[in-house]
């Protein structure tokens, strides 16, 4: 049995598998921002338990079935709707995605999740994305908050946070610093907790999302594309057009109907060995950045900025996995400490960015933060 322990700041969760490639795949999506340790038995010190179990699609269907057969609830789930029903008695959630072939179980007294499934990168997915969950759950407990935040570090483990919704920049800002000499904390969320009268910062560990166009800007565009020809192992979320348009030699943005932009998914280990970017453990807000791109800027000036609010956090379970396992347990003081968190954030110098397409430009200007 293969036995894999994930832990950030304290918290930690157990992933236990008979195929080895399920503990790899987990490792890839959170190392080195947090910590995995190889355990030749389970340690009961470990956190919630993970079981993963590959077997057979015959011996799957009828446990979908069986699932599928008895009332139920249902929701999307990570792109997918989830089956799932709740017996308070036994304290279990019996879920099942009957497109992905996945049952899943979690014992809730136990804190223990059974993931089962006929394909194993499919079930290593569910794993990893389980495992993060597990752990989130015991950060929210402990007093952390998710931030809507990329983030990069310097000297002294002072960083700087870039605040915002989707696509205003986020990512390139942290890419930007980390590139410039700062490690990449968070390329997108952040947890945030008030720790002795300062912020400390704790990564949410996540593949990178990184389109076509940054990544000509960076210069790092031949290198993806390179690796990409060669057939590099790229995450699961990773579109299939941008791989097209990469492996064309295009190095147009593309962009959904609705218009979204169609990025490169990087796991945290190409972010270093592609990117030439360092990654952090964790740090301590010292400055916060509100960064917006407008292509038609003549150049990229620092200015004033709004306040931190509500809308800068993110809501536990309100995002592509709800909490339909009832992981989440928010202590009655989870709203006062929020609310502090968000009052010490806004005590900190603040800077709204207005960057362009040339990253050279952009990188000048954010060095004088």
């Amino acid at each position: 049995m293969n036995t894999l322990i994930l832990s950030p700041a304290g918290p930690m969760a157990t992933i236990t598998s008979r195929s080895p490639a399920i503990g790899q795949w987990a490792a890839r999506h959170v190392s080195p921002w947090w910590t995995v340790a190889q355990h030749r038995a389970i340690d009961p010190a470990g956190g919630p338990q993970l079981e993963a179990v590959v077997v057979t699609r015959d011996a799957v269907a009828p446990v979908i079935e069986n699932v599928l057969s008895h009332p139920n609830r249902s929701t999307e789930y990570a792109g997918d709707l989830l089956y799932y029903r709740r017996d308070d008695h036994e304290g279990t959630v019996t879920a099942a995605q009957p497109k992905r072939g996945l049952v899943y179980r979690y014992e809730q007294h136990a804190r223990c999740m059974t993931i089962v499934g006929s394909d194993t990168v499919t079930v290593a997915n569910a794993s990893a994305r389980l495992a993060r969950e597990l752990v989130r759950a015991q950060l929210h407990s402990a007093g952390w908050h998710l931030l809507r935040a990329s983030a990069a570090v310097g000297d002294k483990d002072q960083a700087i946070l870039a605040l915002g919704p989707a696509e205003v920049g986020k990512t390139t800002t942290s890419l930007l610093l980390a590139r410039a000499g700062r490690q990449l904390l968070a390329p997108n969320r952040v947890f945030a907790r008030v720790q002795d009268g300062l912020v400390r910062l704790v990564p949410w560990p996540s593949t990178a999302a990184i389109g076509l166009g940054l990544l000509a800007s960076l210069g790092a565009y031949d290198t993806v594309r390179e690796r990409v020809l060669d057939g590099a192992q790229l995450p699961t979320a990773q579109p299939p057009a941008v791989t097209a348009a990469l492996t064309s030699g295009s190095r147009a943005a593309l962009w959904t109907e609705t218009g979204t932009e169609l990025k490169m998914r990087l796991f945290p280990d190409q972010i270093i060995s592609w990117l030439g970017c360092h990654l952090a453990r964790e740090g301590y807000a010292a400055q916060i950045v509100f960064p917006s791109i407008w292509p038609n800027a003549q150049q990229p000036t620092l200015g004033p900025a709004p306040h931190v609010e509500d809308r800068d956090f993110h809501t536990p379970g309100a995002d592509r996995y709800p909490d339909v396992f009832g992981l989440l347990h928010l202590p009655a003081t989870a709203a006062a400490e929020r609310e502090d968190l968000c009052a010490t954030l806004n005590t900190l110098p603040r800077h709204s960015a207005i960057l362009t397409h040339d990253s050279a430009a952009n990188t000048a200007a954010l060095a004088q933060l």
